[in-house]
């Protein structure tokens, strides 16, 4: 399911960030937009055409709707997703913004990458899950997918880090924000 025409537009999003031995540290509310890279307008690129990490866009400026976005193909796009939002963070409120790009190279087959177009993850359609990377520390990702809206698991390792993090993504409006069943959950030794 987790196709460039069923992510392209506007979702809303929800995150908690969870501290192994703390407990809830942090939270997320704004959006999602996904819209095709080459949309992502030229004042958010520097001259190299690699999109920066200026604050997201509104959603309506780049054209994302609640239901899609022009141009979106199924096989072969490129979309940036641009985040947005309003983080608390062990009691502070803070805006928090990221932007990633969603390769979709074959049917089946998504890639992830960082907004300057390096690898992040990737995973196949039948079995969302992927692994990164970063030094000592490790990323795992489960994701969830369905007709009215998406989860995304990631659990999180390291000399320095343990935390999860859970966002549910879903079409504003759309009354059905509840969490998604079925995605794995990561055992810790």
């Amino acid at each position: 399911m987790p196709t460039a025409a069923f992510l392209a537009g506007l979702w809303a999003i929800t995150r908690v960030i969870r501290n192994v031995p703390e407990g809830v540290i942090g939270e997320l509310w704004g959006e999602a937009v996904f819209v095709p890279a080459a949309a992502v307008p030229a004042t958010d690129r520097p001259a190299s055409g690699t999109p920066t990490r200026r604050a997201p866009t509104n959603a309506t400026a780049t054209g994302a709707t609640a239901t899609g976005a022009a141009g979106a193909a199924a096989t072969g796009a490129t979309l940036a997703c641009r985040e947005s939002g309003v983080l608390r963070f062990r009691g502070a409120d803070y805006h928090a913004a990221r932007v990633s790009l969603w390769r979709f190279p074959a049917p089946g087959r998504v890639e992830v990458m960082f907004e300057d177009g390096r690898p992040f993850h990737g995973f196949e359609t039948d079995d969302p899950v992927a692994e990164h990377r970063c030094g000592a520390d490790l990323y795992r990702v489960a994701y969830a997918f369905r007709e009215t809206g998406w989860t995304s698991h990631w659990d999180v390792d390291g000399p320095q880090k343990s935390y999860e993090m859970i966002t549910h993504y879903r079409r504003p409006g759309v009354a059905d924000g509840r969490p998604l069943d079925g995605w794995p959950v990561f055992q810790r030794p």
